[in-house]
């Protein structure tokens, strides 16, 4: 799968990262997975995170075929009742941008939906702090690619400990462990 999310029950926030080329069972996967998770609330506000995306949702990638997926997208959320709540999509490029507006027009239609190219203006419009939730999604996506210490620090500006069965964690962010791979 091409996302990984974390659902804060105790801030009550879904947060979502999608990398790579994305294609539309990516989507649709994630929408199942995180609607099966224990911890999941349709009444919880979210952020997916596409800065490090790429639609490619069709073959060839023609641009009416995306946006006839991105309304598919929204019907499909719409079907299984994903959610009630405030969700903000960050992204950063044109051809994201222009598809999650697709999205976001069928999407609106159930739930609040804005798209947002900077994390302080997501925050702002979720009125909930976002850095500490990407910085753990950081740290476990560092992990899926099996990083040094001073590596992960570098890049998250967090310090890596090792616990003395030797698995790795983040100091400060919580009791949740994240294991080397």
């Amino acid at each position: 799968m091409k996302a990984i999310f974390k659902i804060f029950p105790e801030r009550k926030l879904i947060v979502a990262r999608f990398t790579g080329t994305i294609a539309y069972q990516d989507v649709l996967q994630w929408f199942d997975e995180a609607r099966e998770h224990p911890d999941f609330s349709q009444e919880f506000p979210g952020l997916v995170d596409l800065r490090k995306a790429a639609f490619g949702m069709v073959p060839g990638g023609k641009t009416g075929k995306m946006a006839k997926k991105a309304r598919a997208l929204a019907e499909y959320m719409t079907k299984i009742d994903f959610t009630t709540a405030k969700w903000a999509i960050l992204t950063d490029t044109p051809m994201e941008t222009s598809l999650m507006m697709v999205y976001s027009k069928d999407a609106s239609q159930r739930h609040p939906i804005e798209i947002f190219s900077t994390v302080e203006a997501a925050e702002d419009y979720l009125g909930v702090a976002l850095e500490y939730a990407l910085q753990e999604l950081s740290a476990y996506c560092f992990f899926k690619r099996s990083v040094s210490q001073n590596h992960f620090l570098h890049m998250t500006g967090v310090p890596l400990r090792s616990t003395p069965a030797g698995e790795k964690h983040v100091s400060g962010m919580g009791d949740i462990l994240y294991i080397l791979t």
